[in-house]
């Protein structure tokens, strides 16, 4: 198991923390008034998923998958877990952190990202997280903040998924507070990120396809690139996959097994329509789970945001590969407008920002990096024009996200119609090749076997 755990999922030294977030600030702002980038394809051949995945470990309500990245070969190639996870919130948790504890070292990777989210939000506030909590934690202190933040959101959030975190926290022994506020920063953390959705004659797959991207572009520091977590969730509303780092129980990516997708994109260039935050309401990252978790259709997940108690500035998106995706349209992507004062709900016909460098795509919605982002959205809408009719998950990998230079923590794509998901993760530290996730190989998923996964029958530890 020794030999295993150093070979697969290795743990990193602590080392002296970048505090990076207003060089990185700058570096968005740099982007996004310059011009469009200009990197290269990435010609990576598809991994996949399926053959790629071996089995680690069963526990009660829990399996672990080891999935192999080929890259290059050598000290190229990389891996990344998939974890299963069945039943209630507390046997959900429960499995979690008994899997946390025995392969994924729960209390090292746990404490490393307390402490790297601790030094990035005490000494460089700016542009790491909203301005609201940055004026509280400068007068109350980060612990007292995030507890205070905790109890403002509490009333708003699913209680499964405060139990979840309490099972994890019991059955992995590690501090239950320091789980809480690690998803209390990641809720409210401000990433450069993009989205896509298109459908119909936008597509190669005309009849009633839906291709959705979701790529985050938001830290590449050794305590979250180096611990990447897919976890499919088997729960008894739905199943469904989120893609994003070990600890974080909200969602940042994610497919659920009604054909819905999410995207999302932090907001750090509004412009006056966006209103004020709050410090009140439901995380974004516990939102976008509740679409997963709970809702049925593009209907469900518009009538939720509308009238969620929002908000910091977001950009959302939702998409839904069912043939009736919304009623009385054959849109089957929307994008959102999101804060504390208002939901606008964005298709392909009116999109927000009204710009020269926002024009209309028919049937596709597009945000490049941010809401006021000129070089990135052109950037984005040269592409896609370019591919317009022909759209389809594999060209997109090869010749809009890596040319575009979008996706460097993790990017996932979505066929919403055909239930498949192609994702890539940043190069953990201790690897080499390609940096950015945008750059290296893509592993493709067949959601439908991932959610017809069976429950465990037994415990189960192969070495």
């Amino acid at each position: 198991l020794k030999h295993w755990r150093s070979r697969y999922f290795l743990p990193t030294t602590p080392s002296a923390m970048r505090v990076l977030a207003v060089a990185a600030t700058l570096a968005a702002a740099s982007r996004c008034q310059g011009k469009p980038p200009a990197g290269h394809p990435n010609i990576y051949p598809i991994n996949s998923g399926e053959e790629s995945a071996t089995l680690v470990a069963s526990v009660p309500n829990g399996k672990i998958f080891n999935v192999t990245v080929p890259m290059d070969g050598t000290n190229t190639t990389s891996h990344f877990p998939v974890v299963h996870l069945y039943g209630n919130a507390t046997e959900r948790g429960t499995a979690m952190g008994v899997i946390f504890k025995e392969h994924l070292q729960a209390k090292a990777v746990v404490d490393e990202i307390w402490a790297y989210f601790k030094s990035q939000v005490t000494e460089a506030l700016p542009g790491f997280v909203p301005k609201w909590l940055a004026d509280l934690i400068a007068e109350m202190g980060l612990d007292a903040a995030l507890g205070l933040t905790y109890e403002l959101t509490k009333k708003y959030t699913t209680p499964e998924y405060i139990e979840e975190m309490e099972a994890i926290a019991s059955a992995a022994g590690i501090d239950y507070e320091k789980i809480r506020d690690m998803n209390m920063i990641a809720g409210a953390t401000q990433g450069s990120c993009s989205m896509i959705g298109a459908w119909g004659d936008a597509l190669r797959d005309k009849e009633d396809g839906m291709v959705q991207l979701r790529a985050l572009d938001w830290n590449m520091d050794p305590p979250i690139v180096n611990h990447p977590l897919v976890i499919v969730f088997h729960t008894e509303h739905h199943a469904y996959v989120t893609v994003g780092v070990t600890g974080l129980v909200g969602a940042l990516t994610g497919v659920s097994d009604q054909q819905l997708g999410i995207s999302e994109i932090g907001v750090s260039y509004p412009d006056d329509t966006f209103g004020k935050e709050s410090r009140v309401g439901v995380p974004f990252v516990f939102l976008l789970r509740d679409i997963l978790h709970s809702d049925k259709a593009l209907d469900d997940s518009i009538d939720r945001m509308q009238s969620a108690t929002r908000t910091c500035d977001l950009i959302l998106g939702v998409g839904d590969g069912k043939s009736q995706a919304s009623q009385g349209s054959e849109k089957k992507f929307r994008g959102f407008q999101y804060s504390s004062s208002v939901c606008n709900v964005v298709n392909d016909t009116h999109p927000l920002p009204v710009a020269p460098w926002h024009e209309p795509l028919e049937n596709v919605v597009y945000w490049g990096m941010d809401w006021i982002c000129p070089a990135e959205t052109q950037g984005l809408h040269d592409h896609l024009s370019a591919m317009h009719g022909d759209i389809h998950p594999e060209g997109l990998i090869q010749n809009v996200t890596g040319p575009q230079q979008t996706g460097d923590t993790h990017l996932a794509y979505y066929d919403l119609k055909n239930m498949d998901m192609w994702v890539s993760f940043a190069r953990q530290s201790y690897y080499a090749g390609p940096e950015n996730a945008y750059d290296r190989q893509f592993t493709k998923f067949d959601l439908r076997k991932l959610f017809a996964e069976p429950r465990p029958t037994a415990q189960v530890e192969l070495v």
